[in-house]
């Protein structure tokens, strides 16, 4: 009987701690964009520099790539968002990844090494209290994309899973007109 009441006891805790990220969009948003929530945070990259939301003010539009070091499709997808770095970089779109198990500059090894062998050369960030609560905090599967304006509003939808060259291109280029 102890067993069985410390089991029901655990899966009731369990959902309480796994439900509160349960939630359908990434960053909240209403029908007009100056109503839509500007992203805000503080973390550092994985050489340990600090970066804050200013990363978006120089760039017409930002994709932020969040993947994780055990996700394959992530990392399958990575050379393609390193070719798509180097190609729009002159018209106003920067990449930048988020490492979501990446928790400090101190166990980026891993992700250092990914980031090295797949050409992914863009900014990758780790993931801060910041980054949980703001660009994690809806995260339901990795990779999840997102693109921001230069306030760090949200424009366009939220892509949940990998995608080809093209199908990413097709989408930049939409986004840039």
């Amino acid at each position: 009987m102890k067993r069985i009441l410390a089991t029901l006891a655990l899966v009731v805790a369990s959902g309480f701690i796994f439900a509160g990220g349960a939630k359908s969009t990434l960053v909240k948003s209403s029908s007009s964009d100056s109503d839509k929530t500007v992203i805000r945070f503080t973390t550092t990259d994985l050489d340990g520099n600090r970066v804050t939301e200013k990363i978006f003010a120089d760039n017409k539009i930002t994709m932020i790539n969040i993947w994780g070091t055990f996700c394959g499709p992530c990392i399958n997808e990575m050379p393609d968002l390193g070719k798509l770095s180097a190609k729009y970089k002159s018209k106003g779109l920067e990449i930048v990844g988020v490492v979501c198990d990446v928790y400090d500059a101190s166990q980026s090894a891993t992700a250092k090494s990914i980031v090295k062998k797949t050409g992914a050369n863009y900014r990758h960030l780790v993931t801060s209290l910041d980054v949980e609560n703001t660009l994690l905090k809806d995260v339901q599967a990795v990779p999840t994309t997102i693109f921001v304006d230069s306030n760090g509003r949200q424009i366009g939808k939220t892509y949940v899973g990998s995608k080809s060259l093209g199908q990413w291109q097709s989408i930049i280029d939409s986004l840039l007109k």
